[in-house]
């Protein structure tokens, strides 16, 4: 600019900042050229005059990360002019190969990335005896679903609706138990769990061992049949509300049980379990098989707390 235009005019790059601040030219320091309006500088100081092109330079005045009209953002680790480096484009199709790539397999900051779950490790407190002589720490598995993968089908949304979940469950479970409570006592079962609705659905079930405590009076051996609603939306099911463990924080489930014994015996169990989150898993289930009635009137009942464990989940390789 002439020098008597100086005080008659505007400096054009303080006018296409007007919104901002009219001294926001250089960011108020012309002496580094720190350049806010996106103009490129060369490494010989001089200023390029791509008007679409915003830039994040680095110390010496090289592009490590760019803006474009067109191009998109772009992130190059070697602009520094060292050699070597990585440059990542983050536009269009290419953006979303990027998430994609971290969202089917990867790793970063000690995050994982595979099938569309993230994943990472955090430790948890320390647990001591009275005596002091026991201090030791437990790692904890942390899950977080990405991306469902692609949109449900007609299909999917009928299967996934409250009206079908109402009559279904969302986890159906066969298998076997024993309950010897007789005052108090405990017993133990072992089911094959599947989850028919969710994300998670499959063919492929997993296998589970749910020991209990509780009082009254159930001494039986029986095959049980059962199913379980989640009061939750169908897309937040995983299968990781199978298992109930107090050792990291779970809320032990609770159950009560009824039955007819008389050498044969017929019940019905019910359980609740309250998830962190807040919603709730509500339980049913049928048992048949052997049990000893408490006198001379066949009528038995006991109710407890629990925990499930899983032994082997068969839908995915462990």
């Amino acid at each position: 600019m002439p020098d008597l235009g100086r005080w008659n005019g505007i400096d054009q790059l303080a006018e296409n900042y007007l919104s901002t601040s009219t001294y926001a030219y250089v960011a108020n320091n012309p002496i580094s050229l720190t350049d806010p309006d996106g103009r490129w500088i060369h490494q010989d100081g001089s200023i390029g005059q791509g008007p679409s092109t915003t830039s994040l330079l680095g110390p010496t005045h090289h592009a490590y990360m760019s803006f474009s009209m067109s191009d998109g953002m772009s992130y190059n680790s070697g602009a520094g002019g060292g050699g070597g480096g990585n440059a990542y484009n983050f536009t269009g199709n290419a953006a979303f190969s990027i998430f994609k790539h971290f969202a089917t397999g990867g790793n970063m900051n000690n995050i994982s990335f595979d099938n569309g779950y993230a994943s990472w490790w955090t430790t948890s407190g320390s647990l001591y005896s009275s005596s002091g002589d026991l201090d030791y720490n437990w790692n904890v598995l942390h899950k977080l679903k990405l991306d469902k993968g692609e949109e449900e089908s007609t299909w999917e949304k009928i299967w996934n609706s409250d009206f079908v979940r109402g009559f279904t469950g969302d986890f159906v479970n066969v298998g076997v138990g024993f309950s010897g409570i007789a005052g108090t006592g405990g017993g133990t079962s072992f089911e094959l769990n599947w989850v028919i609705h969710g994300p998670e659905a499959s063919i492929l079930p997993a296998f589970t061992t749910t020991p209990s405590i509780g009082g009254g009076y159930n001494v039986d051996l029986t095959f049980n049949v059962g199913n379980v609603n989640y009061t939750g939306m169908a897309s937040q099911i995983t299968r990781s509300m199978l298992i109930t463990n107090t050792r990291n924080g779970d809320i032990p489930t609770v159950w009560g049980a009824g039955s007819i014994s008389a050498g044969g015996n017929l019940g019905l169990t019910g359980t609740v379990t309250r998830l962190n989150g807040g919603e709730f898993l509500v339980g049913g289930q049928v048992n048949v098989g052997l049990g000893l009635p408490a006198g001379p009137v066949p009528f038995n009942g006991s109710g407890g707390v629990s925990n499930t464990y899983l032994i082997n989940d068969f839908y995915r390789k462990r």
